[in-house]
């Protein structure tokens, strides 16, 4: 989880189809017909690092939600959980880093008593809210013990789901669900230019890899029917490589363009981190555009065949709103 903010640091600088079953289709539609669009959430630096922040999708109604203390890595990777009511987001605690939760509407928030180790982070909730996936890291001194664990949303019964690759600079993150709960998408990073998006059963089972290494893929994102994964290329823009997002079926097939922004000698332009509506029907993503020293960066908003974007967010590029969250909340 420390590394994505890097990441989007330097961004900022440089500037299968699950073949369910009818059944299960009809419950998938309904819970997207159940959940419509509300805020989104996401990160924002509050001078050197960031707190999380709310905002309606039509650019109106910005609010902070946490005020914890300007202490790498600050307050972020925010997520909803399904019903609106709850952010889980990760922050800085005396032993390292460690998942909190906030009601929707700020106030005080909550560390979860993981008892896993000293740094989780980057949560994610189960499509019925009961648990939480999040990343674990020991540090350099014990790579194997990297990983996707899941545990029940209180932070009761935390255990381990994936264990990243035994390399010094190798971890497993941002893993999300998939709405019939039964599989999660995360990010394998390899090293410092190389990561892919994999999918796995939440037993542990049917480890399967969607995209090559050298695409340095990541930040992937469940489409509310289950139909498709978005995911952003790129992800430490490698030799200058800007970052497009891309839509994928769950069996790594199809492969699809969405944003189509690149890198020049002066110039810098990328879009990443996406996220689907709760109705499907648009994805909320950061985009930069940079030329020398000037430029823009926020959210936006987009059709899911890219078409149709719209800038949600109007902050100073030094705030750079990233990571978001589409939820439920009103």
């Amino acid at each position: 989880m420390r590394l994505r903010t890097a990441i989007a640091g330097s961004a900022f600088a440089i500037v299968a189809s699950l073949a369910g079953s009818a059944v299960a289709s009809q419950q998938m539609a309904a819970k997207a017909k159940a959940h419509p669009n509300g805020r989104v959430v996401f990160q924002a630096n509050v001078g050197k690092f960031p707190q999380v922040f709310t905002i309606k999708p039509d650019g109106t109604g910005l609010k902070r939600i946490t005020d914890v203390p300007p202490v790498d890595p600050g307050a972020e990777n925010p997520s909803w959980s399904p019903d609106g009511s709850t952010i889980a987001f990760d922050a800085a605690v005396p032993s390292g880093v460690s998942i909190f939760t906030v009601p929707a509407g700020g106030g005080s928030s909550t560390q979860l008593p993981l008892g896993v180790g000293n740094f989780n982070g980057d949560p994610a909730y189960s499509p019925d809210g009961s648990q939480i996936s999040f990343d674990q890291d020991v540090g350099e001194a014990a790579p194997t013990v990297h990983g996707i664990f899941i545990a029940n949303a209180d932070g009761s019964n935390a255990h381990r789901l994936t264990t990243g690759l035994a390399t010094k600079q190798a971890f497993d993150t941002e893993s999300q669900w998939s709405p019939d709960g039964t599989m999660i998408a995360f990010t394998r990073v390899k090293n410092e230019r190389q990561a892919a998006i994999f999918t796995v059963g939440i037993d542990g089972s049917g480890l399967t890899q969607l995209t090559p290494y050298r695409l340095d893929a990541a930040s992937p994102d469940w489409s509310p029917n289950g139909k498709t994964i978005l995911y952003n290329t790129f992800w430490d823009s490698p030799g200058g490589k800007a970052s497009n997002i891309y839509a994928i079926s769950p069996s790594g097939r199809h492969p699809t363009a969405l944003t189509h922004d690149h890198a020049g000698m002066d110039f810098f332009a990328a879009s990443f981190r996406p996220s689907w509506a709760p109705n499907g029907k648009r994805i909320v993503f950061s985009h930069v555009d940079f030329k020398g020293r000037s430029g823009t960066e926020g959210l936006y908003i987009m059709r899911p065949d890219g078409t149709h974007r719209k800038r949600v967010t109007h902050m100073s590029p030094k705030r750079f709103a990233t990571n978001p969250d589409w939820g439920t909340a009103p």
